[in-house]
């Protein structure tokens, strides 16, 4: 007989915010989770300070809502 391990994982059920992330009124990420919508700007803001570009004031950012919404 085959020997098996069985792990058993705990799923909580997570809300995760939702956002959409423009350049310029151009959409670059669409439907992405808060922790991502932070990596995204933080790569914006030292895309920035190295290059000059995207200003501050070309970003958007739209919180979508929850994604249990959808």
């Amino acid at each position: 007989d085959p020997f098996f391990i069985y792990t058993e994982k705990l799923i909580l059920p997570t809300m995760h915010d939702l956002y959409n992330i423009y350049v310029e009124g151009v959409i670059i990420r669409e439907g992405i989770d808060e922790d991502e919508m932070l990596d995204v700007t933080q790569e914006l803001a030292d895309e920035f300070y190295s290059v000059g570009y995207p200003h501050p004031d070309m970003i958007e950012v739209k919180y979508l809502g929850h994604e249990d919404d959808y």
